[in-house]
């Protein structure tokens, strides 16, 4: 009755180690300091961004994508989206990127100046600062880089439940082990038409990391043990405002809402000035029969 959509995210890793295609960090402590120098010579600032970390943030986090909707599970089952899905996607991953490094560069230039509004000499300036680099290319990105995999999945599962009429219902399914946290494990159970509002806010991801998933179900459900769930007992959850958005329908794997886009007009022309994805970089369709 459910098919491939029994599948369960699988726990994030948890080191750069252990994600397929790395050897370790993306970014070496080399180019971290580089980040800093950079800003701190005054050849990067906000409205001056370094291309080559967008493009590079947004290879890896394409990266993330592509083991999303590559799995082989899916892959199996000839769950391939077109062209035109890896396209909308992978803009979303490099629009993501751009708006992460003007985050990263308007933070470490800020750094630039103490709490009495001084110039940091390059030593308190690098122990003020690293951490901000750090964060961004190492621990963020990594939870980053999950989310481009679990929502590219997801996203990857919508267009086939939306093509698939001989199942009209979505029941939402937790990891089932005590990681889950508790406000996804209320919404574990619930099983509603595929058309329903619910899906709108709740179609997982629903949080960083998070491993949740949907199964389809036919009208012969009942048969099974299985009741669509009442109205009055939908359950709602409060969730970060990024999260509040339906992968699939939007094909996108990073929401508007997130905060990497809370900039004003000034900023956002910088950001609307970052080169396109090159013809180079576009991900084609992999061919499941090869």
């Amino acid at each position: 009755m459910c098919s491939i959509h029994n599948i369960i995210n699988e726990q994030p890793p948890a080191d750069w180690e252990d994600m397929p295609g790395f050897d370790g960090k993306p970014y070496t402590d080399a180019e971290m300091l580089k980040a800093l120098a950079d800003v701190f010579n005054g050849e990067v600032d906000p409205e001056n961004l370094p291309i080559d970390t967008y493009n590079k943030t947004g290879e890896i986090l394409t990266r993330g994508m592509v083991e999303g909707i590559n799995n082989e599970q899916l892959l199996g089952l000839g769950m391939v989206p077109d062209q035109s899905f890896y396209d909308a996607l992978q803009d979303n991953a490099f629009k993501f990127a751009g708006a992460k490094t003007l985050d990263e560069t308007r933070k470490l230039s800020d750094a630039l100046l103490d709490e009495n509004g001084n110039v940091r000499n390059w030593s308190d300036y690098r122990k003020k600062a690293y951490s901000i680099v750090e964060n961004h290319r190492d621990h963020w990105l990594k939870a980053e880089y999950n989310n481009a995999t679990s929502s590219a999945q997801m996203a990857s599962k919508w267009e086939d439940l939306t093509n698939d009429d001989d199942f009209p219902y979505l029941k939402y399914v937790t990891a089932g082990d005590g990681r889950v946290r508790g406000e996804h494990a209320r919404l574990n159970g619930t099983t509603l038409p595929k058309e329903h509002t619910f899906w709108h806010n709740f179609y997982p991801p629903n949080g960083w990391n998070c491993r949740c998933t949907v199964i389809k179900m036919s009208d012969l459900l009942e048969e099974y043990g299985e009741k669509v769930t009442p109205q009055s007992k939908i359950p709602r959850i409060e969730q970060p405002d990024e999260f509040n958005i339906n992968v699939g329908t939007h094909r996108v794997l990073y929401s508007p809402e997130h905060d990497y886009f809370a900039v004003g007009p000034q900023f956002k022309s910088v950001l609307d000035t970052l080169p396109a994805v090159k013809p180079s970089q576009r991900v084609k369709p992999i061919d499941p029969e090869k």
